[in-house]
This record gives C-alpha cells, structure tokens and sequence, in this order.
C-alpha cells in the first residue's frame, strides 16, 4: 500500500484500509526491552507511508499520524512527517495545528509546531499562534521541545510574516536561556533580512551562557557587514577565557569588516596583553591564508616572546599563542624568507607543541622551505620524541628532490628494527621516513 507506484492501480479498493492502517499507526508502543516493539514499528511506519499515498482522503489519520510524530524511531518519525506533508495542504495547516499550540501538554504543543516546520514559508498564516506560544509564561518543568520547535517554525517562515523578525527579536530579552538562543539561532537561519536584529543580538553577546552568546555570535556573523555596530564588543569577547566562544567572534570579525580593516585589528591583537585574545587573533590570521600575508612580521615577533610559567612551573601562558603563530607562519603565503628562518628557530624550542607545529608549518611550504633541510635532519636524531621526528621526516619529504642530503638518515629510520613494547609513533616515523624517501628520490628507494 504504501508503493507510491502500485497504490494508483487499487487506489479506490485499498480505500478500505485506511481504518486499519490508522490503527496500526496508533498501535506502534517502543519499549527497547520488548522485542515485537521491532515488528511494531516497521507496521506503524509502513502504514504511516501508506496513508501519505492517500492525501486528503485520509484525514482521519491525522490525530494518528501527529502522535507518531512525538517519539519513536526516527523511521516512523520520517514516514509520519511525509504523510503529513501529503494528507495536509498548506493553507489548512495553519487551522489545523494552530490551536494545538495553546495545549496545555508541552509535548502536544511541540508536536503542532513541528509539524508546522514542514510547511516552511506556506506555514505564514500560523505566525501569530506561534508568535503567542513563544511568549507564553513557561513552568519549569516544560519540554524545552516547544520553544525549539516554535523558533524553527518561525525561521522556516521567516520574511513570508513581517511579525516574525520582530517576534524573534523580541525574544532575546526572554529570561530563558533557552528561548533567547533559539531565537538566536533562528535570527542566523533568516540572514541578514534580521539584521534589525543587531543591537538586541549585541546585547546577548555580554549575557553569561556559553550556548546563547554563541549562538548570538554566530548569528551576527551570518549578518556579515551589516552588524557593523557589534564590532566593538566582539573584539571584547575576543578576551574570553572560553576558546571556541574567541575563536568564534574572531571569525565573526572576518565576515563583517572587509580584509585592509580586521587584518590591521588582528595584528594589534597580537600585541594584547591578555594571551588568550593574542592567540584567537593569531589562529583567525592563519584562517585568512593569503589574505594575511601583511601580517608575518608580527607574527614572527610573537616566537620571540620569552616563556612565562604558571605557578605550577608547567604551563608557558604564551604557548597556545606561540603554537598558533607557528602554524599561521606555514599557512598564510608570505614570501620564504619572511618565515622560514623564524621556524627554524622553533624547531629546538623547549615546548614539544612548538617544534610539532614549526615541522608541520614547514612541511605546508614544501620546496620553498628547503633552507630548513639541516635543521629537520637535526630534529631527526635519536633524542628526540618520535613525533616530533615524524613531523621533521614528513616536511622533508615535501621538500622534495631539494633534501636530498637527508635520504642516509632517513634510510636508517625507515629500515630501522621495531624495538619491543614500542608504541604506534615509532611504527608512524619508519612509515613516514619511508615515504619522505620516495619523494626526495623516487627511482632511487629500492621494494622492501
């Protein structure tokens, strides 16, 4: 029945099943411990599929089909929204499920808005219901579902209702941290359409939870030139003590000022004196590429920066900041002599990290860092942890035909004898030295 090719053939016949297959629908119970619950759902969500093929002929499954929608299997769930999609046109989707959104069960109410989400920009008419279920009062022990479901329902709606842009907006104010970010992030599914949306968004940048003021981030990076006004405060956030909250408005950054403006305010970052916000502006700079490339000198005085440690004596405060200049060295196109010779010197640094990051940066340059041959040949040698000897091996082997003064040592790591009880980097080195020697001189590296 539920053949979408077979069905037209027996259509008027197999009218007769709708009543048993709306019962099979409502029969579907999941327990993970019962073992039929298996044959139950694969019934229920074949007959979901089969009253989809019958469209509005079978409007009596619909409370059925509503109720498959709240839980189960994600195959039910995905026959039940297509039947739905089928069964229901547009225009009485908003009179049907509107009411359902004032239902005092929380779940009921969440399974109406979901459903309205199907029906994207065509859902206009059920605005205001969903609009008026946003802002209605909330008891602590409510599925947070609704307010997710309503937000994307209104996203999916978007400039179809001019009162939903407002409603969103509105909604940033809620006292709810959950109601404020997924109005957030309905705000970056409508784009810069929202951008009147900015000054409240700025707001809930400074709001203390970690997972609204990302989305409101975000969502002002979508916005791109338009939230020009929330320059100044993701700078500030730029200080965060949350690595993903300051890597996050440094790209944001990137996608509201044009290049000759946020690659001028990335090279002052560099310069803060909180290392946190100079290390998120080094790590935007690398994500940039060519477009920094004006930015090498001030890379490279970062690696000249003396190690300062914690109390504990273990931690260098400046070393995510030291790792992540490093690698925008290898990555942003600056001329070799601009960075090479400042790599070289990373790669005896007394942080592991540091020399992982500078082979790994040299390897990205490939021929043009052959200046650095003898020193990856001296990070080669026996002391050295072994993948900080495999990084060296492998920006050899980039290097290509130009290291070949290498090819002896390298021979004598990738012929080496496994020792007992070594670990997976020791097996990684003898691989990578093998490799590195196939680059450099490929006629040359006789089978093993």
């Amino acid at each position: 029945l539920g053949n979408e090719t077979d069905l037209p053939l027996v259509r008027d016949t197999a009218q007769k099943a709708v009543p048993a297959l709306i019962a099979a629908v409502q029969g579907y119970r999941w327990t993970s411990s019962d073992p039929a619950s298996d044959i139950s759902s694969a019934r229920a969500s074949y007959a979901a599929l089969a009253l989809g093929q019958f469209g509005p002929a079978a409007k009596d499954a619909v409370p059925a089909i509503m109720k498959a929608l709240e839980g189960g299997e994600f195959q039910i769930r995905k026959h039940a929204s297509q039947a739905l999609l089928q069964i229901v046109s547009a225009d009485e989707a908003a009179t049907l499920f509107a009411p359902r959104l004032q239902d005092q069960d929380p779940l009921a109410a969440a399974t109406a808005a979901k459903a309205l989400t199907l029906f994207g920009r065509d859902a206009k008419d059920a605005a205001d219901a969903l609009i008026q279920c946003l802002h209605r009062k909330r008891s602590s022990d409510e599925s947070a579902l609704l307010d997710y479901y309503t937000c994307e329902a209104l996203a999916r709606i978007g400039t179809a209702s001019e009162a939903v842009i407002p409603a969103l907006t509105e909604a940033l104010d809620s006292e709810s941290n959950e109601v404020c970010r997924y109005s957030a992030e309905a705000l970056w599914q409508i784009g810069p359409a929202a951008k009147s949306a900015v000054p409240a968004l700025i707001r809930v940048v400074n709001r203390g939870d970690e997972s609204t003021e990302q989305a409101a981030i975000d969502a002002l990076r979508r916005f791109g030139p338009a939230a020009t006004d929330a320059v100044p405060v993701l700078t500030k956030t730029m200080e965060s003590k949350r690595p993903y909250v300051r890597e996050l408005a440094a790209t944001a950054l990137t996608q509201i000022l044009p290049a000759d403006e946020f690659v001028p305010l990335f090279v002052r970052l560099l310069q803060h004196e909180n290392p946190e916000c100079a290390a998120a502006a080094a790590h935007a700079l690398r994500l940039l590429r060519s477009q920094a490339k004006a930015a090498a000198p001030a890379l490279r005085q970062c690696l000249e920066i003396e190690p300062v440690y914690d109390e504990s004596g273990l931690i260098d405060k400046y070393r995510d900041l030291r790792r992540a200049a490093i690698q925008a060295l290898g990555e942003i196109g600056a001329a070799p002599e601009e960075v090479v010779p400042a790599l070289i010197t990373q790669l005896t640094h007394e942080d592991v990290g540091a020399r992982i990051c500078a082979a790994a940066a040299l390897d990205s340059l490939g021929p043009e860092a052959k200046s650095a041959v003898p020193a990856l040949m001296q990070a080669l040698s026996e002391g050295t942890p072994d993948y900080v000897r495999r990084r060296a091996a492998e920006a050899l082997g980039q290097i290509g035909p130009a290291a070949k003064s290498a090819t002896a040592g390298l021979t004598r790591l990738a012929n080496s004898e496994p020792r007992d009880g070594e670990d997976a980097d020791a097996w990684n080195l003898r691989k990578s030295a093998g490799n590195a020697l196939k680059l450099i001189e490929p006629e040359d590296v006789p089978p093993k």
